[in-house]
């Protein structure tokens, strides 16, 4: 496993740690990809992404397109000949040409239980609607917003005292056991995929 070559995709802060879970694995992340840099805070200077970050500190090629249709963005995708992508709070749908070129695919970690709560803010959305359980998903990306099979998933109850940092530390112990644990299976060929019920589909606009 340690062989295969991984690209990472991520922006948002929760997308930091399993970034360092893949790193602190030896796994062999030859390429991260996050938004490009943005003003942020009260002075609103330009500021890289915790993802940017650490690929510097790691001396990690990292790339930030805004558009994955350009032919020289394709090609150098292509060019890092990934076995798999590896996408969590990335922040930009990925078309299908490039979701065609890892040997793998492309997996998104999702922290709820789709196809609950698809979107950009399923841990507050968790919350406000006063769910008892969440979980994580590990899914097979497609075109449409969060659509794609069920590759793992694991649930967890919420507890009447959770508050948004409680649940988010939650789900990251979760989302990082159950990472960790998938990947050998997906390179193994010993995955079951699940479908979604869209019928049942909620969404969590920011």
């Amino acid at each position: 496993m340690r062989q295969k070559r991984i690209i990472f995709m991520g922006s948002s802060s929760i997308s930091v740690n399993y970034l360092n879970l893949l790193l602190e694995n030896d796994l062999n992340v030859v390429a991260i990809y996050t938004q490009p840099p943005r003003r942020k805070g009260r002075g609103m200077s330009i500021k890289n992404s915790a993802v940017h970050n650490l690929s510097i500190e790691k001396k990690i090629p990292v790339y930030h397109p805004i558009n994955f249709k350009l032919k020289e963005v394709l090609k150098t995708f292509k060019e890092l000949k990934p076995d798999i992508a590896v996408v969590m709070g990335y922040g930009l749908l990925l078309p299908k040409k490039i979701l065609q070129i890892p040997n793998f695919g492309c997996i998104n970690i999702h922290v709820s239980l789709l196809p609950r709560w698809r979107g950009a803010s399923p841990i507050e959305h968790s919350i406000l609607h006063g769910d008892k359980k969440t979980g994580v998903s590990i899914f097979k990306i497609e075109e449409k917003l969060d659509s794609g099979p069920i590759i793992a998933s694991q649930e967890m109850n919420i507890e009447d005292n959770f508050s948004k940092d409680t649940l988010t530390f939650e789900l990251n112990k979760i989302g990082n056991k159950l990472l960790i644990k998938t990947l050998p299976n997906i390179f193994d060929k010993k995955i079951l995929i699940k479908k979604q019920d869209n019928t049942k589909a909620t969404y969590a606009k920011k």
